[in-house]
């Protein structure tokens, strides 16, 4: 199944790089955790927020490879244990 493989390395690549993301924004905003705003007034830097969107997307991927992982680990029992066999 390289596809499979294909994917899953996509995935991981992303996962691993949008954890990245986040904690470098993350190390960032922590940091300096107020900027000005456009007006000049102290807001919240938004990097918080990116860490935050980082994170998130970042879970949604570690899902999405755990369910990858499942489904290929389903068909590789279906394959050896439930396929007839050939006489």
């Amino acid at each position: 199944m390289p596809e499979n493989d294909d994917q899953e390395r996509q995935l991981l690549d992303r996962l691993s790089a949008n954890l990245k993301a986040a904690d470098a924004a993350l190390k960032e905003a922590t940091s300096k955790p107020t900027v000005a705003g456009s007006a000049g007034q102290p807001k919240a830097n938004p990097l918080f927020n990116v860490a935050r969107e980082a994170d998130e997307l970042a879970l949604r991927l570690s899902q999405e490879l755990r369910e990858l992982r499942r489904l290929r680990e389903q068909d590789t029992r279906g394959l050896t244990s439930e396929s007839p066999r050939l006489r």
